[in-house]
Formats: structure tokens, sequence, C-alpha cells
């Protein structure tokens, strides 16, 4: 019953362009502990107290442009939401599994992402699928990008974790089958069909 962000000692927003609302790129802090909240404040601002550097810090104050579009979308947040949960009720035809809102939660989808089928007969690795899928929805005019990844296989940290598929197997499903769909406020319902038709037209040509 209470919003993200809003409980525990530290809560983090990305303002990344793809989010509801963004100032470009940048995030913000969320803290009602006064001593976390002044040493955030001390790495953000090259740790600059009066005429003195105490440590290192960093340069991360936002740029008054970015903060000022998103003030303006935080006023018109109601109606970003409702826009984009009507925008992500139009992916119902996908042909594909898609993530869902459970336990009568809510969402803002800030992402579209759906799982592309299981691997049946002679057909390649499912990497190779989702790359497939990825470059077929390019050639209809239509970004599509990797639904999301398994960090234990990336390379610089491969070394130390299990074999592919050992440890993590819902880890390991996601980066082989997940993809993520468009969806962002200046999309219509009609430019969703037609990529739900083209998800359709890739599934006949797999043989699907």
């Amino acid at each position: 019953g209470r919003p993200c962000g809003s409980f525990g000692d530290v809560a983090i927003l990305s303002f990344h362009p793809r989010k509801l609302v963004t100032t470009g790129q940048g995030g913000a802090v969320l803290t009602d502990n006064d001593e976390i909240a002044m040493r955030v404040r001390e790495y953000r601002d090259s740790n600059v107290h009066s005429d003195s550097f105490r440590k290192v810090g960093f340069d991360l104050r936002p740029h008054e442009m970015g903060c000022a579009m998103g003030a303006v979308q935080m006023d018109r947040l109601d109606a970003l939401l409702a826009e984009r949960r009507e925008l992500a009720s139009c992916y119902d035809f996908l042909p594909f599994v898609r993530q869902r809102v459970i336990n009568n939660g809510t969402t803002n989808f800030q992402s579209m992402v759906a799982l592309l089928p299981k691997e049946e007969g002679n057909w390649p690795a499912e990497s190779c699928q989702r790359a497939d899928f990825v470059s077929f929805m390019a050639s209809q005019g239509i970004e599509a990008q990797p639904g999301s990844y398994d960090l234990s296989q990336l390379a610089w940290v491969k070394r130390g974790t299990p074999p592919e598929g050992d440890g993590v197997p819902n880890s390991t499903l996601l980066q082989r089958r997940a993809v993520a769909l468009p969806i962002h406020c200046g999309l219509s319902g009609d430019d969703v069909k037609r990529v739900v038709e083209a998800c359709n037209r890739w599934l006949h040509r797999r043989g699907g």
C-alpha cells in the first residue's frame, strides 16, 4: 500500500530517457536520514566545504533544463501513468507471454518485456533466436532490444560464477528469450497494433 521510494533507509530513482519521468539522464536519491542526505550532497557537489575539499567528490549536479523538464512531467504524472497503462493494454493481443501486474500491484510500464517462445526442432541456440527477432523487427522499421541480461554471464564476472544455466536458470532463460518492445508516450494504439502484427509475421516466418 505504499509507493516505491517511501520506505527503507535509501531509495534511488532513475531519470533515464526511457523512464516515465525523465530529465534526459541521471537520477535522485530519496532518504529521510539527515546524515545520509548530507553525505549524498557532498559526493554530488565535489565535496566542497566553504573554501576546502575534505575528500574526493564528484560533479553530479543535474542541469537546470533537465530538472525543468522533469518538473513539468511530475505535474502531469497522473495523466502520463494513465496513458502508459492504456498503451500497455494494447499489447494484450501480443502472441508472446508478456509482463503483467501480479498480486494487485500497479506499475507504470516503463518497459514492455515479452518472452519469445521456447526453442523447438533444429532452430539454433535461443540467443540466436532473439538476435533473429531483433533483426527482423528492425527490417520492419520497429526497434526491439534484449529484455534482460544474466549478470552472471557478463564477461567481467563470469569467471567467478557457475557454468551457464547451472545456478540461475530463470536469469538464463530471460537472457536468451526476453525482448523489450516499444512503449512510450509518443506511441499510439495503431503503432502498437503494427508491432503486434510484425510479431505475428515473425512467428509465421519462424514456423510457430
